[in-house]
Parts: structure tokens; C-alpha cells; sequence
């Protein structure tokens, strides 16, 4: 910590805010977002069983 900020080992410097804004960002999906997700997991279902 240095005064009210956080330093990170990059040696940045970011206030609470920007960490707030950086765990929403995180949070938010878009449909986009879902949709490849949905893809992604109908591919690996689809290795698990062809493996077996």
C-alpha cells in the first residue's frame, strides 16, 4: 500500500475503485460471451464421451 493506493508487482499503482471496476468487468457476460461457452462445453461433452 502506498498512501491509498495498491501497489502491484508490475509496480502499479490502482485505486479501490479500479479494482471494484475490474471484479464487475469480470462478472459481466455478454451473450456473446454464453453462447461460446455453451459451444466450448458442447465440445468438450463431446471429446468426453468419444474417449470414453
Amino acid at each position: 500500500m502506498h498512501y491509498d493506493r495498491l501497489q502491484l508487482p508490475t509496480g502499479q499503482f490502482i485505486a479501490p475503485q479500479q479494482i471494484l471496476t475490474g471484479m464487475a468487468l469480470i462478472d459481466v457476460q455478454s451473450e456473446l460471451e454464453l453462447q461460446t461457452s455453451a459451444k466450448l462445453l458442447k465440445y468438450a461433452r463431446a471429446i468426453a464421451r468419444i474417449k470414453g
